[in-house]
């Protein structure tokens, strides 16, 4: 007797073959389980051989089916593992024709009839790094909160579709099963999440082939409604309020397109968006109807003068901004508000990277109001590298760099200048806690680990047990540089190749430790960040730009290569990392 465990959802259904190996099922289904799981299961399939090449599947309660052979069996087993969860179903509880993706505690639905293109925008998805959740049908409650689940079974598309799906680097050498005018590409298991149920972040609803005058459109939350309804054969009234509430808390938009090539950059950045942020849907609806409108060309303001005025200081404040007034407004004035016995000790710079943009006059004009204040406008180097400007331009003896958008726990900032003062030729990286947007000082993040996650090197985590505020400083291997300090003369700078934005995090770290100098964790300065962006950001972050950074930097210091290769191919493809790799070369070596 073999026996298998499909995991759908938090439940489990029971596959048995008294005669027949279910290897090929625990192939196309990859979270299967050879073992019972802890939950009971909530019903069996028996598959019976009938023939050499047919089987036939029977359910309590449930008819059998006909004569199924081999790439049939995997559909039907699909089908009954869903007919048998809609014994367990609540009334709100709706088995929706569509698909699912995943991003971390996310999920994007991808929402159309037959033959409209989903499984195929599936297997895009999949590529440029999102998980598998199911394919053809997921399971959506409302019972605590939103939440999708699914079958991670076979990605299903036309066989005319098959080749193009077949050569993205991630369907490469995946066994393909043809069933009539379909086939059925096994999942890969590391496509398959660990958690058996994760919140809708994005609605697509997609139509491959359509009209090439709107790649995406916004959608009401009507519409959103009444086009998720029309996925569910005879909903109820429980059903028809759980989709309601689904489309009232979701982002929404309706996809058209042809071929791959044109979801490149777009797609993947609105997933990647909504995904992370988890816009309004009202506010994802404006910033998706700017898209593919003609735009009116942005205002170029006059760049403001520098500021002249010299100041003399034990500490430079100073951040790079790019059309963040908001932040770097609130992040001074909260520092002069609840840090007033540091402020005849500080100065404060900002570089603007964005001088002739609409925030430049404003961030100007505030050197009226703040009497240590100065303002910098830079316009020919933008993205990370654009930091080194602080230490250029900075008075003070030592240099805390920020983002401008980040706030510090009272007495943070005078404890630093306390151990500065102590402390006046270090040569070390300084560096302080997180704090989470929650304020719970139970779990700070004291630090990153040293691995590849999400598309960037390092991951916030916290030691154990977290450090009190008056703790000593302790070695870190690695922190996010939001916020880091260092004696003016001692900064080493970042490598002036760097483009755009990424690849810091790391790198400046090993780059101290190569010296024979420390990469220290002040318990005591602590710091909150802001990470949410509603509006969107307003300059551009690339996949392109991140690994040339990480590439340049990680040959500049000596880290290895081949961890950091593996996790973009993953990304964006093997090939195209190795093409970006080898142009950062050629420019490398050229002096460029």
């Amino acid at each position: 007797m073999s026996t298998l465990y499909l995991s759908v959802g938090a439940q489990c259904v029971e596959i048995l073959s008294p005669d027949a190996s279910l290897a090929p099922v625990a192939h196309v289904f990859p979270d299967s389980q050879k073992t019972k799981p802890q939950t009971e299961p909530i019903g069996t399939v028996h598959i019976r051989q009938v023939e050499d090449d047919e089987w036939i599947l029977s359910s309590v309660g449930i008819p059998d089916t006909v004569p199924q052979v081999q790439g049939q069996v995997f559909g039907a087993i699909a089908d009954r593992c869903w007919a048998i969860c809609q014994t367990q179903y609540q009334p709100s509880d709706v088995l929706l024709k569509a698909n699912a993706v995943g991003w971390g505690e996310t999920a994007i639905l991808i929402v159309g009839p037959e033959n409209c293109g989903k499984s195929f925008l599936t297997g895009w998805m999949i590529e440029k790094g999102f998980s598998l959740i199911s394919d053809q049908t997921v399971f959506l409650s409302n019972q605590d909160g939103l939440f999708v689940a699914g079958l991670a079974g076979p990605v299903t598309v036309a066989d005319t579709a098959a080749g193009q799906l077949a050569r993205l680097p991630a369907f490469e050498g995946r066994t393909a099963i043809k069933v009539g005018d379909r086939r059925l590409f096994a999942p890969d298991p590391s496509w398959v999440p660990l958690d058996g149920g994760v919140a809708p972040a994005l609605i697509i609803f997609v139509n491959f082939g359509g009209s090439k005058a709107d790649k995406v459109a916004a959608i009401s939350t009507d519409d959103t409604h009444k086009s998720l309804l029309a996925m569910v054969e005879n909903p109820t009234e429980g059903q028809s309020l759980a989709l309601l509430a689904l489309a009232e808390n979701t982002p929404a938009m309706r996809l058209s397109y042809h071929a791959y090539t044109e979801l490149d950059d777009l797609l993947d950045q609105l997933s990647f968006y909504a995904a992370e942020t988890r816009p309004d849907p009202d506010v994802f609806r404006r910033f998706v109807s700017q898209i593919g409108t003609k735009p009116a060309m942005p205002k170029a303001f006059d760049i403001p003068a520098e500021t002249d005025r010299n100041l003399s200081a034990k500490l430079t404040i100073g951040m790079a901004t790019y059309d963040d007034y908001d932040g770097v407004y609130f992040s001074i004035q909260s520092i002069r508000l609840h840090h007033p016995e540091i402020l005849d000790q500080v100065e404060f710079i900002v570089i603007d990277n964005h001088p002739d943009g609409a925030c430049s006059e404003a961030l100007k004009h505030l050197e009226d109001s703040i009497p240590n204040y100065r303002y910098i406008p830079e316009k020919q180097i933008n993205g990370t590298a654009v930091r080194d400007f602080v230490f250029e331009k900075a008075a003070g003896a030592f240099v805390l760099c920020m983002d401008c958008h980040v706030l510090f726990e009272p007495g943070a900032l005078s404890k630093l200048i306390m151990y500065i003062d102590n402390n006046p030729l270090t040569d070390d990286l300084l560096q302080g806690p997180l704090i989470r947007d929650d304020i719970n000082y139970d779990t700070v993040y004291t630090h990153f680990e040293p691995v590849w996650s999400n598309g960037m090197y390092g991951r916030f985590a916290c030691t154990d047990p977290t450090p009190h505020e008056n703790d000593p400083p302790f070695d870190i291997p690695m922190q996010g540089l939001g916020v880091f300090v260092c004696r003016r003369e001692s900064w080493l700078g970042f490598n002036r190749s760097f483009r755009g934005f990424g690849g810091e995090e790391g790198y400046i770290h090993q780059k101290y430790r190569n010296l024979g100098r420390r990469t220290l964790c002040l318990p005591s300065l602590r710091w909150l960040h802001r990470f949410g962006r509603p509006l969107g950001i307003p300059y551009a972050i690339s996949w392109e730009d991140r690994i040339r950074n990480y590439w340049l930097g990680w040959n500049e210091v000596g880290l290895p290569l081949e961890p950091m290769k593996e996790h973009f191919s993953g990304k964006i493809g093997a090939e195209k990392v190795e093409k970006l790799i080898a142009d950062a070369f050629s420019e490398d070596s050229q002096g460029t």
